[in-house]
């Protein structure tokens, strides 16, 4: 996680409205981590032609899932919030490769990549 977002929610816990800010938090970190998986699949639906299906989404997959594991293992496991934000990025790989038209939501960044 990136550590301005950890030292912000720590602070917002105690706040009135603290668990407003953690839910925007959460949706911080699932777009930021998103991104990741939507520029992994991009990725992986441009290589089919040269690779294949099962070889460009199987290393698509790999490359995309590895190290949003490794960041959901480098949290302390505790709430219904770390397996939010670790599971709902990681579930949206295969939701990209079935359902492309969901890639519209980072087509602006993706576009800036193939310039």
């Amino acid at each position: 996680m990136v550590p301005l977002i950890r030292s912000l929610r720590s602070q917002s816990a105690p706040l009135a409205m603290g668990r407003m800010f953690i839910l925007c938090f959460l949706l911080l970190e699932v777009i930021i981590q998103g991104l990741w998986v939507a520029y992994c699949s991009d990725r992986a639906m441009n290589f089919v032609q040269d690779l294949g299906k099962p070889m460009a989404y199987g290393l698509g997959f790999l490359c995309c899932q590895v190290p949003l594991a490794m960041v959901a293992r480098s949290e302390t496991p505790g709430s219904l919030y770390h397996v939010a934000r670790s599971v709902i990025p990681m579930g949206l790989f295969p939701a990209f490769v079935l359902n492309p038209r969901w890639l519209l939501m980072y087509q602006w960044i993706l576009s800036g990549f193939y310039r």
